[in-house]
């Protein structure tokens, strides 16, 4: 995935969603939480892990969004669900599919 080089700490709590990240792209460094009480199906918990971390390659193109959106709501919510919807499409690329 790429992420060798990056500094990953986990923890586990309770979060809005199943999962959480915060990502330093310039530093590689990054947060993930996971909320155990809401992952129970070890098919769908796989790629909840996958998502969170594909967030730190992702990351950086959120925070130039974000720059660029400025105090607009309306454009940092562009941000967001693009970033989701980027994130999630790789997240279900066929490559992480066992054959």
């Amino acid at each position: 995935m790429g992420l060798e080089r990056w500094e990953l700490h986990v923890a586990f709590a309770a979060c809005r969603a199943t999962a959480a990240c915060s990502a330093d792209d310039e530093y590689l460094y990054a947060e993930l939480v996971f909320d155990l009480a809401r992952m129970t199906d070890p098919a769908y918990d796989a790629d909840v892990v996958r998502h969170e971390l594909l967030h730190c390659l992702t990351w950086e193109l959120v925070r130039v969004g974000d720059l660029l959106a400025g105090k607009d709501k309306h454009a940092r919510e562009l941000v967001r669900a693009a970033n989701e919807r980027c994130t999630t499409l790789l997240e279900r690329m066929p490559v992480w599919r066992k054959r």
